[in-house]
């Protein structure tokens, strides 16, 4: 009887070491998994960073772009225009006192 009692000990002292391996285990395999979700954050963060950064940069140069030709349309259209009323200033005025006196 002794004997049968000392077997049941010793296996439930086995199985407590196994549960104990295994809870350990499951500790590690969560630490793990916290490990590497944050690691694959911190890589996907950086990597919509980059891209961010390129799109802001691609962004900027088309910005600067339409706003040089916008400025260099509109130079050009004053450039005309000025033309225009420095050629026909004088017919402007009589014009505009012919209006005024009829």
């Amino acid at each position: 009887m002794e004997e049968i009692i000392k077997k049941i000990l010793e296996i439930e002292q086995k199985a407590s070491e196994i549960t104990d391996g295994v809870k350990e285990q499951k500790l590690h395999f969560e630490d793990e998994l916290k490990r590497e979700a944050e690691e694959r954050k911190e890589t996907y963060a950086a990597r919509v960073e980059r891209r961010l950064a390129i799109v802001r940069s691609t962004e900027q140069e088309h910005l600067d772009r339409s706003v040089s030709e916008i400025r260099a349309q509109t130079e050009r259209q004053l450039a005309h225009l000025d033309k225009i009323y420095r050629e026909k200033k004088d017919q402007f005025v009589e014009e505009i006192v012919a209006s005024v006196l009829a």
